[in-house]
């Protein structure tokens, strides 16, 4: 009891109580006026740290010292009958209560006065979500160029992720040409009016970038640079940044670089696809070591309703090797050694495939026949709730997982905004998955797995 009473008599608590409020209103003010003032993202937490080092030594210097009419002088030195601790704690008192009414005051004005943005003029803050799916902290801003820039931070995150998407895909495509997406990669590479050749991949390499590509998700001169200007313009991009960034740093990087760019209006699509006659087949013989089996089916992209139970379709048919065309036709039956599959995702119309590789002594027409005989088993019957269960923790795994990384948060924004328009549709992923049921699956295998809508190719050893 005399120790705590000694702790009272020098003050010690009231020096606590004091630290304590001072580093409330110090934090407050930081939060709120960080970016406005310019202080770097880590601003924030290297606060924290000082504060935290800060209290034990202000205790401590509260507890060894005294301050007394002729000056601080150690407390151990200091005449009690001349002490003055208790004018001290009364100063100490009032200036608690003056910190604590400015505190409330400050609580008071963020909650229920008006905020005067047009008082602090420079760059937007940009749009919060409108969805409370979607993290509170990603913010979104649309410059007057058409560009849209989405930003989602996170300072616990080392380094920084910048995703550029164009929406652009094979439809956009003038009659004749096709696979410009991939033609323009190569040309980052070959050099331009301020980039020798090569430069462009040291340059990346130099700010320590771990790599571009470009998707092809998304011929002559003439066409080719009529593509680049309807299709690769502002108002038809958005750019993804995660990681330790802050919306303000972008947007004001991004209105001063990229806004000035004009916009223009992406070109129609010109691209129509024939109606599907009925099955077609391709056989190719060739000096191969075993027999391999392709089964290509036509889809529409990725945008329509029956994507996602598509998605999870495929997982279930091929998506492990405990899925069931690899239990049916690697381990019941010895059809075949292996069998993969997948989609390639586009805007629009596009294939699902199937590909089986066979032993050599394989039979590729009675494979043909079982792989056949099941796929109609699932457009009649459907797929099992047990089947369908797993799948969807595959698939909801496999989103968090992609979340996990700065550069798979960007490239996941990216895809929802450049393919849905709205990359706050990626948080919905959740409950979407968790709305598919078993009769959808089965009504996609059936719109889907018809003999009219179907391609086979066999690679066999000539005969």
């Amino acid at each position: 009891m005399a120790l705590f009473a000694e702790i009272r008599r020098r003050n010690v608590l009231k020096v606590a109580l004091l630290y304590t409020v001072a580093s409330w209103l110090i934090l407050w003010f930081a939060k709120h006026t960080g970016e406005v003032l310019g202080l770097p993202a880590w601003g924030e937490k290297f606060l924290w740290l000082v504060i935290a080092i800060g209290l034990p030594v202000a205790l401590l210097f509260a507890w060894t010292y005294e301050i007394t009419p002729s000056g601080l002088r150690k407390a151990v030195d200091v005449d009690q009958t001349q002490s003055i601790v208790y004018k001290t704690g009364q100063k100490l008192n009032a200036a608690v209560a003056v910190l604590l009414v400015l505190g409330l005051l400050s609580l008071f004005g963020e909650s229920f006065l008006p905020k005067f943005e047009f008082l602090v003029p420079g760059i937007p803050a940009g749009d919060a979500p409108t969805s409370e799916n979607v993290p509170a902290e990603i913010r979104s801003l649309t410059l007057d160029s058409g560009l849209k820039i989405i930003v989602w931070p996170d300072h616990d995150l080392p380094g920084a992720a910048m995703y550029n998407y164009v929406r652009a895909d094979n439809l956009g495509e003038p009659s004749g040409i096709t696979d410009l997406v991939p033609f323009f990669e190569r040309l980052m590479f070959l050099g331009a009016e301020n980039l020798a050749a090569g430069e462009f991949g040291q340059l990346i390499a130099a700010n320590s970038a771990s790599s571009v590509y470009v998707t092809s998700d998304v011929a002559v001169f003439q066409g080719l640079a009529n593509y680049y200007r309807t299709n690769d313009v502002t108002n038809n991009r958005s750019v993804i940044f995660t990681g330790d960034v802050t919306p303000k740093e972008i947007f004001a990087l991004a209105g001063e670089h990229l806004d000035s760019i004009p916009a223009q209006e992406p070109r129609p699509v010109q691209t129509v696809e024939s109606e599907l006659s009925g099955l077609r087949r391709i056989l190719v013989e060739a000096d191969a070591p075993a027999p391999t089996l392709l089964f290509a089916f036509h889809v529409e992209g990725v945008i329509n309703s029956g994507s996602l139970p598509l998605n999870l379709l495929l997982n279930i048919l091929v998506g492990s090797e405990s899925s069931r065309l690899h239990r049916v036709l690697v381990e019941d039956e010895p059809f075949a050694i292996s069998v993969v599959g997948g989609q390639e995702r586009r805007l629009g119309p596009g294939p699902i495939f199937f590909y089986l590789a066979l032993p050599p002594d394989g039979d590729p027409a009675a494979t043909e026949r079982r792989v056949i005989e099941e796929l109609q088993r699932v457009a009649i019957d459907g797929v099992t709730e047990a089947e369908l269960a797993a799948a969807r923790d595959v698939v909801l795994a496999n989103y968090r997982r992609s979340l996990e990384t700065i550069a798979g948060r960007a490239g996941a924004l990216g895809r929802y905004e450049a393919v849905h328009g709205n990359f706050e549709m990626l948080f919905d992923l959740p409950d979407d998955i968790a709305s598919v049921t078993a009769e959808s699956i089965r009504d996609v295998a059936a719109s889907v797995f018809r003999d009219s809508n179907m391609t086979v190719g066999v690679l066999r050893p000539p005969e």
